[in-house]
């Protein structure tokens, strides 16, 4: 009984580290600060976060996932990009065993991946006027090298350990 109380306030502890980790990044300690203390005093995710509820995986997830993503982006090393990407393509295959909804963030993902590499063609293109030398830019190898390496992953730990339906569940709404 008491596992059911513990195991999401740990998950909570996690999500508020993550979240300073995330915008501290991004930003400066202060703002890492502020984005940990409105997760951890956020009154409706600390009413559904103590019990047995699912809303606290929705919430530390997504947050370990774009952790691992920015820090793959930041990454030169290709090796070490691939060992990130390979880390959130880990950890949804968690959140999937977690929580039925999970491929609405795959989606997001996938959508906002390809999106990025597009945008990154397209002022490429502006900018160098040949589509040729747009392919050896490193922002966009880096692009798309993540993004099989996070989709190969995925698709295999959840095809494997879960089912090929709920890795379809991934394309069925689109």
């Amino acid at each position: 009984m008491q596992a059911s109380f513990y195991t999401p306030l740990f998950f909570v502890l996690f999500a508020i580290l993550c979240a300073f980790l995330i915008v501290r990044k991004i930003t400066n300690n202060f703002g890492g600060f502020v984005a940990a203390l409105l997760i951890a005093v956020n009154p409706m995710y600390l009413s559904r976060s103590l019990g047995s509820d699912t809303d606290v995986y929705t919430v530390f997830f997504p947050l370990v996932i774009l952790l691992f993503f920015i820090e793959a982006f930041e990454e030169e090393s290709k090796k070490r990009q691939i060992i990130y990407s390979c880390c959130a393509a880990v950890f949804t295959y968690f959140f999937a065993t977690f929580w039925e909804g999970w491929w609405y963030f795959l989606d997001l993902i996938i959508v906002t991946l390809i999106g990025y590499g597009i945008y990154i063609l397209v002022r490429g293109y502006y900018h160098h006027k040949r589509m040729g030398s747009i392919f050896h830019l490193p922002v966009f190898r880096r692009t798309w090298v993540i993004l099989v390496s996070y989709l190969v992953v995925s698709s295999v730990l959840i095809t494997v350990f879960l089912s090929w339906g709920a890795f379809m569940s991934v394309v069925s709404p689109l």
